[in-house]
């Protein structure tokens, strides 16, 4: 497998041609492809093969996310994507100069990918599914849910439920709820709800994406119940001195 960073190199290098697109669109018309050039990496790493633009039922027009994609990594989770439209790779090409001599180092990859529309429950989240398919990496979600106090759950994935685990996750939340305000955490567990809605929505099949998405969600709730029931807040925050000097 290719390294993860080289392909999320591919994928901001593709998604800043957005800036330069061939295509135009009027209101009455839908794009079918995008034309893309890639440049600054490796030209033997993994090329886009789809550009995939993502709305909700309540965006508007213009309110959406694009973003280059691999069909091999969503097809291999989203069982509602096996109707991507078929691509064509995507063409190395070498440049020459004014005396026909070939620049390798020039060297970039040139193509028009086809363009799928998806519709999902909300924008926020999608980044993070998205990378998730890339990363396959359950631990390394829930520390993006929770933060770098969760950082040693990648021995629990996919297993049974611990009394150790569960007092890890409940160390976690105490130090949660004495850090942060409970209306953030309030809001921090409705975007974990919405990122299963989003799982739902393009049928995400992992067990690792629901086991992460069920641990993180448990250790924010347990940290409303320590605010809640037993009173741990962070201090209040001293007030800004608004006089002038």
């Amino acid at each position: 497998m290719q390294n993860a960073d080289t392909i999320f190199c591919v994928i901001f290098s593709a998604f800043m041609t957005l800036q330069n697109a061939t295509w135009q669109r009027d209101e009455w018309t839908k794009a079918r492809h995008m034309e893309v050039r890639i440049s600054d990496v490796p030209m033997d790493s993994p090329m886009p093969t789809h550009f995939m633009r993502v709305t909700t039922s309540e965006s508007e027009e213009l309110d959406n996310l694009l973003t280059p994609i691999h069909s091999t990594y969503i097809r291999g989770y989203w069982s509602r994507m096996n109707w991507l439209p078929e691509f064509n790779p995507m063409d190395i090409c070498t440049p020459v100069n004014e005396k026909g001599e070939l620049l390798p180092g020039d060297e970039y990859a040139s193509g028009e990918l086809p363009m799928v529309s998806v519709r999902v429950d909300n924008l926020h989240t999608m980044p993070h599914l998205v990378s998730y398919c890339y990363s396959q990496n359950a631990g390394g979600l829930v520390e993006q849910l929770v933060g770098n106090l969760a950082t040693d759950f990648h021995q629990y994935v996919c297993k049974p439920l611990t009394v150790e685990q569960r007092k890890m996750e409940w160390e976690i939340s105490q130090k949660l709820a004495a850090e942060f305000d409970t209306e953030l955490v309030r809001i921090h567990s409705w975007f974990i709800y919405d990122l299963a809605q989003n799982g739902n929505c393009v049928g995400m099949d992992d067990d690792r994406f629901w086991w992460a998405l069920d641990t993180a969600l448990r250790i924010v709730m347990d940290t409303l119940v320590a605010q809640e029931r037993f009173g741990w807040n962070p201090p209040p925050r001293p007030e800004e001195d608004n006089e002038t000097q």
